[in-house]
């Protein structure tokens, strides 16, 4: 028997049996998504051999199509506006940034620490889990952010940075 590694990570054994050659392989497929609330799912899916490559393939695809019907992101795909909220003890209060992570998309629109946010794009939100539903999307997606600061109405466009850039830079602060 010969084992041999591919280039997808695959490994795949040569067997000689007398004169015939036989290859089988195998497969291995995993990706992450998250929601509004920030829930992570994961689909995974392993098969060998010609049925269990075609049936790990199949589940996979399943399995995305549901994530994303279910209103799931992949992981790597998912943006963020690049603002911490102030922490409520209940979420049924109005989103007020506490701090705006440097470079970050809202950042570079204008928004500052202690702005009220009371719309995305047109859309009124009045607590901290209705604003995060309202900026769920993809990363690069642009979103109409109105905020209340010292009483005047201001209307941003903030570009949604990759939820894993925002992630790290709040690490780094």
């Amino acid at each position: 028997m010969i084992i041999l590694k591919s280039k997808g990570g695959g490994m795949k054994k040569l067997i000689i049996v007398g004169f015939t050659l036989m290859l089988v392989s195998c497969a291995s497929y995993s990706q992450m998504f998250v929601n509004n609330e920030g829930k992570i799912q994961r689909c995974s899916s392993t098969g060998g051999g010609l049925i269990g490559i075609a049936a790990a393939t199949s589940m996979q695809r399943n399995c995305m199509s549901d994530m994303k019907d279910l209103g799931y992101i992949e992981y790597e795909k998912a943006g963020a506006l690049g603002v911490l909220l102030k922490d409520h003890q209940f979420e049924d209060r109005m989103p007020v940034v506490l701090k705006v992570l440097s470079g970050m998309g809202a950042d570079k629109a204008g928004i500052k620490a202690n702005d009220k946010i009371i719309a995305v794009n047109n859309l009124e939100c009045k607590t901290i889990k209705e604003c995060k539903t309202l900026l769920f999307g993809e990363a690069g997606q642009s979103v109409k952010v109105t905020v209340l600061r010292e009483g005047d109405k201001k209307d941003f466009t903030v570009i949604l940075e990759p939820m894993v850039n925002v992630l790290e830079a709040m690490k780094n602060k």
